[in-house]
């Protein structure tokens, strides 16, 4: 049985981690290519939408960790995504802003040549219409799209690494809607 100390250091080093893991997001995703920016952050939302959905279901690894491998139906990000949003896990506009961010993260793990956030017509579209920003209340007009992408991103990112199971998102999973659409 663990100590109160025990799980303070625990959380301590986890908060660490934690901080780690986004500084290095902040510093990796600024300084590599559109391209790499894109898988870059594709694969951290993916992570902690993992992390999301893992603390939902029933706590067995040898139930749950063959769902997330492949070829398990939660292997890919789409799938993540798609439960995530069923199980009122993600508002839904996140969940529009999250298959846009799918779409190009998969547009440019796609293509071999000459694209980029400012070049490619599809990605500029997409990243045009995304919203969590216009939600958040931030004014982007004359913001790159790279940077569009970015902002939207990292605030849903952040917003899904601070759910946890609590009062509220047992409410949304007991199929009581709680958010309305903006």
């Amino acid at each position: 049985m663990k100590t109160s100390r025990t799980k303070k250091a625990i959380n301590e080093i986890e908060s660490i981690e934690r901080s780690h893991d986004w500084f290095g997001l902040v510093k990796e995703s600024q300084a590599d290519s559109d391209r790499g920016c894109s898988l870059l952050i594709a694969a951290f939302i993916e992570a902690h939408i993992e992390k999301l959905l893992r603390s939902v279901l029933i706590q067995r690894k040898s139930v749950v960790d063959p769902l997330f491998k492949y070829p398990g139906p939660l292997s890919t990000f789409g799938a993540k995504i798609r439960l995530a949003y069923c199980l009122r896990l993600v508002h839904d506009y996140e969940y529009r802003d999250l298959i846009r961010i799918q779409k190009i993260r998969n547009r440019f793990g796609h293509e071999l040549h000459g694209i980029s956030f400012h070049k490619d017509r599809e990605i500029g579209k997409l990243c045009q219409s995304l919203e969590s920003r216009k939600v958040e209340g931030l004014d982007t007009k004359g913001i790159p799209n790279r940077w569009l992408f970015w902002l939207t991103a990292y605030s849903i990112a952040s917003d899904i690494d601070n759910r946890s199971l609590d009062e509220e998102t047992e409410e949304r999973i007991a199929a009581r809607p709680v958010f309305a659409n903006p």
